[in-house]
C-alpha cells in the first residue's frame, strides 16, 4: 500500500497545475510470460462519484479489480462499491483476510486489530490473536479486549484447545466464566415485567445458586433460588423463596430455608439442621393419608394363646407406681425425644387389643354370672314352691 501511495504522488507531482488525468490508464506490463503479468491504475466515472481504481492480472488476459478509491473518500478492496470508510469483499472460496505477526512465541506475538479513538490516541476494544508454539504445526487462540478507567483489560480468550473463557485467561473447561477464587460472575436472562430474570452464577464466598424471578403484577416479582451456601445453610443444597417485592434490591430470602438436602441425604423442609433424621420438618404439616411401613412386628401377637395378659390389678399397680401405662413413653420422655407416630401406632394397636380381651374376658365373666344367677333365681322359686304346697297341708 506505501509503494502505491508514492507511486500516486509522484505521478501527481509529475504533471503540470493545469493538467488533469481524466479516463487515462496508466499500465505496467511485469511479464510477457504465458498470459501475461502486470499492474495498471485508471479512472472510472460510473456515476455520482468518481473512482481511482488499481487492478492487476497474474498469467491471464483480464485484468481484475484490486482496490478502488471512490471520490468520498471510501477505500475498497476487492470492490468498487465500497459502503464504509473500508471495506474488503472476499469472493468464496478465494482465500481470507491475514492479518500476520513474527514468529516469537517467548513474547506471546500477536496480531491485533484495535478500535482507537482519533485525538486521544485511545484504544477502546481490541481483537487480537496470541501465538504459544510453532510445534507441531502451531499454537494459538484469540482474545477481545475493552477499556475501563483508562486500562485495556482482557475480557474473553478462545484458547489453543478452543475452551472459551469469560473473564478469565486461563478457562479450563469449554466455557468458563470468571477465574477460580473470589468469583462472583452470573448470567442473567432478563423477562418480560419489571425485574423480572433468570439468574445463574456465583454469589460471594463461592455460594453458586440458580435464581427464578417472575412476576406477580406489574410492577411486582418474586423469587425462587436453588443453590448452595455453605455459609448460611450449611453443606447441602437449598431452595428458599422470598415474596414479592416491587425491587430486585428488597427481595429477602428467608433465614431458613424451605426444603434443604445435606450431605448425609437428609431433608429438613423448614429447616437445614435435621438433627440426624431422614426427614425432618419444622412446624405444622397437613396430609390426606400417611402410610407408615413398620419393619418391627405388628402387635397381633397379643391374640396368640401364649400370650401373658396382664392382669387388671397388674396394671392397676403399674399405673399407681408410674403414672402411666406400661410399655408407653411417658411424658418427659415424648417431650425429650419426641414421638415415633409408627411405634407409637403400634404400641396403641397392643393396648387396644389388650382391651379387647379384657372386655371379651369381662364379658364372658358377666354370661357366666348371668347364667348363675338364672339357677339361682329358678331355684329360690322352686323353693318357694314347695313352702307353698307345705303351708296347705
Amino acid at each position: 500500500m506505501k509503494k502505491i501511495i508514492v507511486a500516486l504522488c509522484f505521478i501527481s507531482s509529475s504533471l503540470h497545475a493545469q493538467e488533469v488525468l481524466k479516463d487515462k490508464v496508466l499500465e505496467w506490463t511485469g511479464s510477457t510470460y504465458g498470459n501475461g503479468f502486470g499492474h495498471k491504475i485508471y479512472s472510472e466515472d460510473p456515476g455520482n462519484l468518481t473512482l481511482l481504481n488499481i487492478a492487476g492480472r497474474h498469467n491471464s488476459a483480464i485484468w481484475s479489480n484490486i482496490l478502488s478509491i471512490t471520490s468520498q473518500g471510501r477505500v475498497g478492496i476487492g470492490t468498487k462499491q465500497p459502503v464504509a470508510p473500508l471495506t474488503i469483499y472476499n469472493q468464496a472460496g478465494q482465500g481470507h483476510l491475514t492479518l500476520q505477526a513474527n514468529d516469537d512465541p517467548s513474547t506471546l506475538s500477536r496480531a491485533d486489530l484495535d478500535y482507537q479513538v482519533s485525538g486521544t490516541g485511545h484504544v477502546i476494544g481490541r481483537l487480537a490473536s496470541y501465538y504459544l508454539s510453532s510445534g507441531d504445526g502451531g499454537y494459538g487462540g484469540l482474545t477481545l479486549w475493552t477499556r475501563n478507567a483508562g486500562q485495556l483489560q482482557e475480557r474473553m480468550r478462545i484458547d489453543q484447545q478452543g475452551n472459551v473463557g469469560i473473564g478469565t485467561s486461563k478457562p479450563v473447561e469449554a466455557l468458563q466464566i470468571g477465574s477460580f477464587g473470589n468469583n462472583t460472575s452470573k448470567l442473567s436472562f432478563p423477562g418480560t415485567y419489571n425485574f423480572e430474570r433468570f439468574n445463574i452464577g456465583q454469589t460471594s464466598n463461592g455460594n453458586p445458586s440458580i435464581e427464578f424471578v417472575n412476576h406477580t403484577s406489574q410492577s411486582a416479582s418474586y423469587g425462587i433460588k436453588i443453590g448452595a451456601n455453605i455459609d448460611q445453610y450449611g453443606q447441602g443444597l437449598y431452595i428458599a423463596a422470598a415474596p414479592a417485592a416491587e425491587a430486585y434490591s428488597s427481595l429477602q430470602y428467608g433465614a431458613a430455608p424451605g426444603i434443604f438436602v445435606n450431605t448425609a441425604n437428609c431433608v429438613g423442609i423448614g429447616t437445614s439442621n435435621t438433627a440426624g433424621y431422614r426427614l425432618a420438618i419444622a412446624g405444622t404439616m397437613i396430609a390426606e393419608r400417611i402410610k407408615v411401613k413398620q419393619q418391627s412386628n405388628w402387635p397381633d401377637y397379643v391374640f396368640n394363646d401364649h400370650y401373658t395378659l396382664p392382669s387388671l390389678q397388674e396394671v392397676e399397680k403399674f399405673i399407681q407406681q408410674n403414672k402411666h401405662l406400661p410399655e408407653m413413653p411417658t411424658a418427659e420422655e415424648v417431650q425429650k425425644n419426641g414421638l415415633d407416630i409408627g411405634e407409637m401406632n403400634r404400641k396403641l394397636l397392643q393396648k387396644v387389643e389388650e382391651l379387647t380381651l379384657y372386655i371379651i374376658n369381662i364379658e364372658k365373666t358377666m354370661k357366666k354370672d348371668q347364667e348363675e344367677k338364672t339357677i339361682l333365681k329358678q331355684q329360690v322359686l322352686d323353693l318357694s314352691g314347695e313352702i307353698q304346697q307345705l303351708k296347705r297341708k
